[in-house]
């Protein structure tokens, strides 16, 4: 069975389930056999894209890095940035990882408080609801719900779910997550 390498890359959890459980029942199953220039799904590789760091929960993060770790933490999990700006005299830093088709930045004081993820259309990351790179703010919206200020439609906020999102040309650019306001 061949499969695209950005099949199912804008699923959200449920979807990543279903797909890694047909998946998984092609290969029990004994699907056709595959020639040499086919990749073959075997359980390993369902369990290896189901463990990839894609989806950014509000409020939290990802599985790996999250709001609250400490920049040490950071590094343990991800290595060193690609980039990071000196702590300025508040003490704030930004660290920048380039993902491919995306950059991550993390940025807080000695804790993590925000971490933004700037994508294009091929970007695998989506948030953990199932919002993805170029959607519209309407489609957004039918997602989350209604934003705390709904006549803003570049950068839509959940401030008590602790998410944002930015749009340019009315497509979705950016999304940011941190602690939600209580």
């Amino acid at each position: 069975m061949k499969v695209p390498s950005n099949f199912a890359s804008r699923r959200s959890s449920k979807g990543r389930i279903i797909i890694a459980s047909c998946l998984l029942a092609s290969v029990v199953m004994g699907g056709a056999e595959a020639d040499s220039t086919t990749a073959r799904i075997t359980p390993e590789a369902i369990v290896r894209y189901l463990m990839q760091d894609m989806f950014i929960s509000p409020g939290v993060g990802f599985q790996k890095v999250q709001i609250g770790q400490t920049f040490t933490q950071v590094a343990e999990s991800w290595g060193n940035p690609n980039r990071a700006d000196r702590p300025t005299e508040t003490g704030y830093v930004v660290w920048e990882y380039d993902a491919g088709d995306s950059k991550i930045r993390v940025a807080g004081g000695s804790k993590v408080t925000s971490i933004k993820v700037i994508g294009t259309l091929n970007s695998p990351f989506t948030s953990s609801e199932g919002a993805s790179f170029g959607m519209t703010p309407q489609q957004v919206i039918t997602i989350y719900g209604s934003p705390s200020d709904s006549n803003n439609l570049a950068k839509i906020r959940y401030p008590n779910r602790g998410i944002e999102f930015g749009f340019e040309h009315g497509a979705l650019k950016w999304m940011s997550v941190f602690s939600p306001k209580s």
